[in-house]
């Protein structure tokens, strides 16, 4: 006798709206999200079969830059003071940028349980495009210059614990993402994690007439003794790409 047990779990998220901001400005999201269980063997059922409940944490992310265009002197920075977040506990995201036509993310998606459940699963969905971003020091008079400079100072997160994300990028179309999805089911045998990232950095230009100079610094002691999963990313230039993506699945159960 063959027996086929197909579980199925489908959630999609609907429209909302914000205005906040702007009369006609709006947020799509959705997602799906299924599981499947096959079953196969000799085995004999008679009535219903129950599924208790089923946990379940879902990160979307899309992001796209597209024809940014910065001129004049090219001076632009971006920075974190000294001791930014020296002790900080918890889920840290940090993004720092200088230039134009940047994307950066820090995600995470956590799923736990603990009871009788059956499934644990989280993901995270990344996808980043970023092009035809330029900058220039044109026109900008006889002193030509192109500066660019992102800077994480001393001790920034020293000490910290938790989840940390931490992106610098100075320059021009750099992509950088960090994400983490994180399953644990201490009373089943199932748990599931997946972290997925798309980016592309298409023809991003630093273009300087006389003086180029792109910059991202972390600075000294910046995450000394920090505790966790850490994730840094940095980049100076044009059209850099940077991810660190991270799936943990834990099941403790019978």
């Amino acid at each position: 006798m063959k027996l086929s047990v197909t579980l199925l779990s489908i959630a999609i998220g609907g429209l909302f709206s914000a205005s906040a901001f702007a009369e006609d400005s709006h947020i799509d999201t959705s997602w799906l999200f299924t599981n499947t269980v096959n079953v196969t063997g000799n085995v004999g059922v008679t009535g219903l079969i129950n599924v208790n409940s089923e946990s379940a944490a879902v990160v979307q992310q899309d992001q796209l830059t597209l024809l940014n265009l910065l001129l004049g002197d090219g001076d632009e920075t971006a920075s974190a003071g000294d001791d930014a977040l020296r002790g900080a506990l918890g889920n840290i995201g940090v993004n720092i940028a200088a230039g134009v036509g940047n994307v950066q993310a820090n995600d995470a998606a956590l799923s736990a349980l603990d009871g009788s459940a059956v499934f644990a699963s989280a993901m995270v969905f990344s996808n980043q495009v970023t092009g035809v971003n330029v900058g220039t020091d044109f026109p900008s008079g006889p002193d030509n210059q192109l500066f660019y400079d992102a800077t994480v100072g001393d001790n920034v997160l020293s000490q910290a614990a938790g989840n940390i994300g931490l992106n610098v990028a100075a320059g021009t179309g750099n992509a950088q993402g960090n994400a983490l999805a994180a399953s644990v089911n201490t009373s089943g045998t199932m748990a599931k994690a997946a972290s997925d990232s798309d980016q592309a950095a298409v023809f991003n230009i630093l273009l300087a007439l006389d003086d180029l100079d792109s910059t991202a610094t972390l600075g000294g002691n910046a995450l000394r003794d920090a505790i966790g999963n850490i994730g840094v990313n940095i980049a100076a230039g044009a059209g850099n790409a940077q991810h660190n993506g991270l799936a943990i699945a834990t099941a403790s159960g019978p």
